[in-house]
């Protein structure tokens, strides 16, 4: 085997891109038994947003509330899509739990989202229902091929009847340190 000057560059590349995957650490999504959490219970004005995309696809998307929501309580969802690339046909959706009542806005736009042109979609919004809640805003440009490619962005609350807080854990619910379970 013949190996050239290029041919090594890429070997290494490769080579070095294994190893520094291999030293990542795994996500893991499991609850921590290693200390005892509560949730704390929001009566503010306190902004959520869903965690920042990664960068793995050309779109970019942030989604926020307003505050944390109470029963019957309207907020402003906001949405926002970017791309670094022209991304013709895309279509920008933001999906809510079936409890959750549009009271103006839109959750729904289609067109070429372009390079320095965000798109951003508001909506107010209220939840009729206590309980857990998950709001989606996805942004999704189709290939010719059929392939898909974009980025969600996700928020998840709790509505309870004093309040709300972030994540899906009510504030009874504590992980034991000594023995492992609830």
């Amino acid at each position: 085997m013949v190996r050239t000057k290029a041919s090594s560059k890429v070997f290494l590349f490769i080579v070095g891109a294994l190893l520094v995957s291999s030293c990542a650490s795994p996500r893991n999504n499991t609850p921590s038994i290693n200390k005892i959490t509560t949730p704390s219970i929001s009566h503010n004005n306190q902004i959520v947003t869903a965690s920042p995309s990664d960068g793995s696809t050309p779109i970019t998307t942030s989604l926020t509330l307003s505050r944390l929501p109470g029963l019957n309580d309207p907020v402003e969802l906001v949405f926002n899509a970017e791309t670094v690339f022209e991304a013709p046909g895309t279509v920008i959706e933001i999906t809510l739990p079936e409890d959750a009542e549009l009271a103006e806005g839109h959750l729904t736009w289609t067109g070429n989202l372009l390079p320095d042109h965000p798109v951003t979609i508001r909506a107010t919004i209220r939840f009729t229902t206590l309980g857990n809640k998950e709001i989606k805003g996805a942004a999704l440009c189709a290939t010719e091929n059929g392939d898909v490619w974009g980025e969600a962005s996700y928020i998840y609350f709790h509505i309870l009847e004093e309040g709300s807080f972030e994540g899906y854990t009510t504030p009874d619910a504590r992980i034991s340190t000594e023995t492992g379970s609830e």
